[in-house]
């Protein structure tokens, strides 16, 4: 994925050739590893190319970051770039990186079941779309609200798509079900096609019910 403003440019995505600790690995200016993984551990690597721009738009420097993360998915809606922060969503898990030196500002854990893939910047926070529900952190990355639709156990993400209008949050799951949020997570419009289970009032279960999914697939 790439993002600009009138800043910098940053493009993120997997590099499948850098190995921790190798000799071989290609060239980077900056090796991230936030989360201490070791060279047999199960990780990505994600590499991060900065250009920083001056007031005509030139470029006047640029910055190559290997970020050592977990091996999920880069999907095109991973980040946000703010100014020359960059905030990167990885699964259950936020990193803010000051783009112009690869200076790591903040880690941040939330509660989210299942992975999460999609992150959105809205006024007072951020959305983030997940496989079995959408969350919203406040500034500090503080869950303020979550939603789940009609389908919760399933194979493939939650969120068929999600767009973000001016006043609301517009949603399809994978089975056509339609529902539109506004931004403090009431549900104000809906349209249930099929439903394959409701929500289970104890979420517990639901977190047994996902694990169970989780052993199946390995």
């Amino acid at each position: 994925m790439r993002l600009g403003n009138d800043l910098c440019a940053v493009e993120i995505c997997n590099d499948t050739r850098y190995t921790l600790n190798s000799a071989d690995n290609p060239h980077y200016d900056l090796e991230l590893n936030p989360l201490n993984f070791k060279k047999n551990d199960f990780y990505q690597t994600y590499s991060i190319h900065v250009e920083v721009f001056d007031s005509e738009h030139e470029i006047t420097n640029e910055l190559d970051i290997a970020f050592i993360g977990k091996n999920s998915i880069c999907s095109s809606d991973c980040a946000v770039l703010e100014n020359t922060v960059l905030t990167l969503l990885q699964e259950d898990r936020i990193f803010q990186i000051q783009v112009t030196d690869g200076t790591l500002l903040l880690q941040r854990n939330f509660e989210c079941f299942g992975g999460a893939a999609g992150l959105y910047r809205i006024p007072g926070g951020y959305i983030v779309q997940g496989e079995l529900e959408i969350l919203m952190l406040d500034e500090q990355f503080c869950k303020k609200w979550s939603f789940y639709g009609a389908n919760v156990v399933m194979e493939s993400l939650f969120l068929a798509s999600l767009e973000i209008t001016e006043n609301s949050i517009q949603i399809y799951d994978d089975l056509n079900n339609y529902y539109e949020l506004d931004f403090e997570g009431n549900l104000i419009n809906s349209k249930i096609v099929q439903t394959q289970m409701t929500r289970p009032a104890n979420p517990g279960f639901l977190t047994k019910i996902y694990n169970k999914i989780k052993t199946k697939k390995h």
